[in-house]
């Protein structure tokens, strides 16, 4: 799927891996007119331990089912932020990282 001509999408899936979020992540840091990428999904095969090996460790993890990752991004020295949920795959453009208490 080519996601690159849109800055703004919010999709549905059945399932959703460790490996998809490496590839949108990958992508998502290299596009100059992204802004959000929300996914909402039924299922998951995500395993915590591959996806930190894959992407890092999470910025912060709320829950065992909520985590949050900041990457900067090269085209625009903004952050990318993901945010993992029970459900929901998040992707934000953001302009810093937020401290968490």
């Amino acid at each position: 799927m080519n996601i690159t001509h849109f800055s703004k999408i919010t999709m549905e899936v059945e399932t959703i891996s460790s490996e998809d979020v490496l590839y949108l992540k990958d992508h998502l840091l290299l596009l100059t007119t992204f802004q959000s990428f929300i996914i909402d999904f039924k299922n998951t095969t995500i395993d915590y331990e591959t996806l930190n090996g894959l992407i890092g460790p999470p910025h912060r993890i709320f829950r065992d089912d909520d985590r949050i990752w900041f990457f900067q991004m090269e085209v625009n020295h903004q952050f990318l932020e993901v945010s993992l949920k029970r459900g929901c795959l998040r992707f934000d453009l953001k302009y810093y990282i937020r401290q968490y208490r």
